[in-house]
């Protein structure tokens, strides 16, 4: 498996990669990528590493794209909502890895788009920070105001506040033809625009959602930030 993080992987990265994984790794194995962040469109990501198989001669590679946002404050007791089920999402960001990579344990290859959420507790340096009203934390968060509503917070029976937070993923399994990298492109121009305007398409919809809200199971003690 290949863990690329948003902060330091780019065409030659992932080129490089795969040239290591064809020279040391057994034909048999799968290669797995697993993409942190937003730093590729689909399209562009699927053509680069398209590209590296075909120079390196590998038949099959799994991708996952994994993108966090952090969207706003709610109450001990939303919470508490969310991890029993109360909500219309029912996976967690932990349940559903854990889920995906049984899968792939069992020799599944998924191909699936995931709707998830995490619901870390702000520290008490966070805290403060929201108190200060602290201009480079607030703009960590997705919404202009993340903090809870004053009234909702008086009717809490407790002072800490949760990160309600959600992520997408999505897994895919690219298949190495014969074509060429400049017949696929060809060949494959219009799905991609396709998957890309559908992908942002659903990317807003669900930004813009109130209802798409919950967490269950694990994340409840979650100390993701």
């Amino acid at each position: 498996m290949v863990i690329l993080q948003k902060e330091h992987f780019d065409e030659e990265i992932i080129t490089s990669e795969l040239q290591k994984i064809s020279e040391n790794e057994a034909k048999e194995l799968k290669i797995h990528f697993v993409c942190a962040g937003y730093y590729y469109h689909e399209d562009k990501l699927r053509s680069i590493i398209l590209n590296g198989m075909k120079k390196h001669k590998i038949k099959s590679v799994m991708v996952t794209r994994i993108y966090f946002r952090r969207s706003k404050l709610i109450t001990k007791e939303e919470m508490e909502s969310y991890c029993k089920g109360e909500k219309d999402e029912k996976d967690s960001v932990n349940d559903d890895l854990e889920s995906l990579f049984e899968n792939i344990r069992l020799g599944k290859e998924p191909d699936e788009w995931v709707n998830t959420y995490f619901l870390p507790k702000l520290t008490e340096e966070e805290l403060e920070l929201i108190e200060r009203r602290d201009t480079s934390y607030l703009q960590s968060f997705w919404e202009d105001d993340p903090d809870v509503d004053e009234t909702e917070m008086m009717l809490s029976e407790s002072d800490s506040k949760y990160v309600y937070s959600w992520s997408q993923r999505k897994t895919f399994v690219l298949e190495n033809s014969s074509k060429t990298s400049s017949e696929f492109s060809s060949d494959n121009s219009s799905e991609n625009l396709n998957d890309y305007s559908s992908e942002h398409e659903n990317l807003y919809r669900f930004e813009n959602s109130s209802e798409n809200q919950s967490c269950v199971k694990n994340c409840c003690n979650c100390s993701l930030q």
